[in-house]
């Protein structure tokens, strides 16, 4: 019996070893988890204003490309209203050149002629700025997005 005793005082104490080495194990799990489940609550935070930036972005880039189209289409009628503009200024002009002599109509035609390619000069100087402007101002936010979309897609 005393030797039944001895054993079965050994068995607790091996019992009682695992039970506190199974017991700060799970102290330590549980710390990790705490610590795992901060860390899951900042990327999801991360996560959500990466997301949410990433909207902003979109819609600032589908403001930018409507009013990219708006700009475009005033582009467009501004050339119309001008285009319209020279062809009854040459048709005034051609109509007083009828009146005119040979000599003068010839130095007439020239100075039309002049002023109206520096006119489409200026015209398209113009509108070859403005189309560098607006693509410049839209792939400047394009790049923007995309550079916040890659670094919120690294997290």
């Amino acid at each position: 019996a005393q030797a039944r005793l001895k054993d079965l005082e050994a068995l607790l104490n091996s019992k009682e070893a695992a039970l506190s080495t199974a017991l700060s194990e799970k102290r330590t799990l549980e710390g990790e988890l705490h610590d795992l489940r901060g860390q899951v609550a900042k990327l999801e935070a991360a996560l959500g204003e990466a997301k949410k930036q990433l909207q902003d972005e979109m819609l600032r880039r589908v403001d930018a490309e409507n009013r990219l189209q708006t700009l475009k289409e005033e582009l467009d009628f501004q050339k119309n209203i001008y285009s319209e503009e020279l062809r009854e200024t040459k048709r005034r002009h051609e109509t007083r050149l009828v009146e005119i002599d040979n000599g003068k109509q010839r130095e007439f035609e020239s100075r039309l002629a002049d002023a109206l390619q520096e006119l489409r000069a200026q015209h398209e100087d113009q509108v070859e700025q403005y189309k560098k402007d607006l693509e410049k101002t839209y792939s400047a936010k394009l790049d923007n997005a995309r550079q916040s979309a890659e670094r919120n897609s690294n997290l």
